[in-house]
């Protein structure tokens, strides 16, 4: 994977949910549902919302405030991440080889 792809692929990641958190909305969709069915109308008179059903586990214990990501900010970052390891990686490879090119796997 190039370090392009990764940055393509954490980008990505940042605008569409995959993962455990999409696994959390869809275990929370499912609740919800089921939340729906069980619910006392004359008690709840509003349905139940998406957000009552998942878990923000940090917030909850009071050890987290999610800022909104600026998503400019943060690939800058991610790009500056990435060319610092492509920088370790190349100072191993001159280390290890002395600048001369590998011989190609046949």
């Amino acid at each position: 994977m190039t370090v392009e792809q990764l940055l393509n692929w954490q980008a990505y990641a940042e605008i569409e949910r995959f993962g455990t958190d999409r696994d959390d909305a869809r275990f929370a969709y499912i609740a919800r549902i089921l939340g729906e069915i069980h619910r006392d109308r004359e008690k709840e008179k509003e349905p139940f919302t998406l957000n009552q059903f998942i878990a923000d586990f940090l917030n909850e214990m009071g050890e987290l405030e999610k800022p909104k990501p600026d998503p400019q900010k943060n690939l800058e970052q991610q790009k500056k991440i990435a060319i610092q390891i492509a920088s370790a990686f190349n100072q191993m490879y001159m280390q290890q080889y002395g600048g001369k090119k590998r011989k190609k796997r046949q």
